[in-house]
């Protein structure tokens, strides 16, 4: 059986455990000590000191939506620099074998799939609003607090989006890529993976692990199968963007893993049916990035 192409770019650089082992530990520390840090500095700058000490995990809901995404986004930027040196010093690999097997990364390909997937989901909710959940929506559109959000959304949400995709669907499936020659073991491994370290999010929490962590690995293994079709991470960097700012700016929902000023509320969600309409979102992603995109 041949080996994906985009697997086989990790081949090409050195690849003892120990390399390994030595990135992911260095992006672990360093995230909790970026988290740490910019928690400190808020509670600082926002005087509520006190407030931390006597509500402890409700402190959250006492910022506003904006340093709440700083926070969540703090560690982002640091773990992408650090996995790229990681790629570049200890691997002794280019960073492009990190994003493609193309001559070229194929921007047309990202914008695309951003856009198709940005289209499904707004009519999804449309189709959603109208005929299925009646009344569950509403607007609330603020846009003085919308506006100083979607600006800092607009910076950060692509940077953390890309860093969960150079991780998982690159960083990640390439390693496991070592392991075999047959890409089901990396799709499924990674998944399973990126699924399980959403475990803790809100929304998991209050609607239930089962179909909640369905969704978030059903996104995953999309995710992964539009890498290893394309042999390169452009159509899932462009859907894990778009999907993100998607929830981030348009449509949120009460314990949202992103909370923020939305322009459209939900009261609650049903997990069931919305595992139901991303499987059927997906099939239909599918279906037009192969129609669009036949190579």
């Amino acid at each position: 059986m041949a080996e994906n192409g985009y697997l086989a770019l990790a081949r090409s650089g050195k690849n003892a455990f120990w390399r390994y082992l030595v990135t992911n530990v260095t992006i672990i520390i360093s995230a909790f000590a970026v988290q740490t840090v910019a928690l400190i500095l808020i509670i600082i700058l926002t005087g509520k000191m006190e407030s931390f000490i006597g509500s402890g995990s409700q402190f959250l809901d006492t910022l506003s939506p904006v340093l709440v995404l700083l926070l969540g986004m703090a560690p982002f930027p640091v773990a992408l620099v650090i996995l790229g040196l990681g790629v570049r010093f200890l691997h002794g690999r280019s960073l492009r074998t990190l994003l493609t097997a193309r001559p070229q990364f194929a921007w047309r390909r990202l914008l695309l799939s951003a856009s198709i997937w940005l289209v499904l989901l707004g009519l999804s909710d449309l189709v959603t609003a109208l005929f299925i959940t009646p009344g569950n929506y509403r607007l609330s559109f603020d846009l003085k607090a919308w506006l100083p959000y979607a600006i800092a959304a607009l910076i950060l949400i692509p940077i953390q989006a890309s860093t969960e995709e150079f991780l998982f669907r690159g960083y990640l499936m390439q390693s496991l890529g070592l392991l075999t020659r047959r890409s089901w073991f990396p799709l499924l491994v990674s998944t399973l993976v990126f699924a399980s370290l959403h475990g803790a999010n809100s929304d998991v929490l209050k609607y239930g692990a089962p179909l909640m962590l369905a969704q978030i690995a059903l996104m995953g293994l999309l995710m992964g199968w539009v890498t290893l079709r394309g042999q390169g991470l452009e159509a899932a960097l462009g859907l894990h963007i778009a999907n993100n700012l998607y929830g981030a700016l348009f449509i949120t929902y009460p314990a949202s893993a992103l909370p923020s000023p939305a322009v459209f509320s939900m009261k609650t969600i049903d997990p069931l049916a919305g595992l139901v309409g991303l499987a059927i979102v997906s099939v239909i992603y599918l279906g037009l990035m192969r129609l669009f995109t036949p190579d």
